[in-house]
């Protein structure tokens, strides 16, 4: 990852995805845009998942769940590091 943004060959670089380690890599970009589902969408696109792919088990659908009722991974109130703008 940050090899990649590293890499300025390109004026704009996009990242899309989500990523339990979000707090160790968060300092690499300039801008972050966090987008959001509601429970019901979240739900129905997981089940129409394949089995072979995460979050197609029911299992790996009840962990998602559970992250998103309590908002595990959601950033919360991040600022800049010192310098950036």
């Amino acid at each position: 990852m940050r090899s990649l943004a590293d890499d300025h060959q390109h004026p704009v670089t996009y990242f899309c995805g989500g990523s339990r380690h979000l707090a160790k890599i968060i300092e690499l970009f300039d801008t972050v845009f966090v987008l959001d589902v509601d429970r019901e969408t979240l739900l129905r696109r997981l089940a129409r998942r394949p089995e072979h792919e995460f979050g197609g088990k029911q299992a790996e659908r009840d962990f998602l769940a559970g992250r998103y009722r309590t908002r595990a991974d959601r950033i919360r109130d991040r600022r800049l590091p010192e310098g950036r703008s």
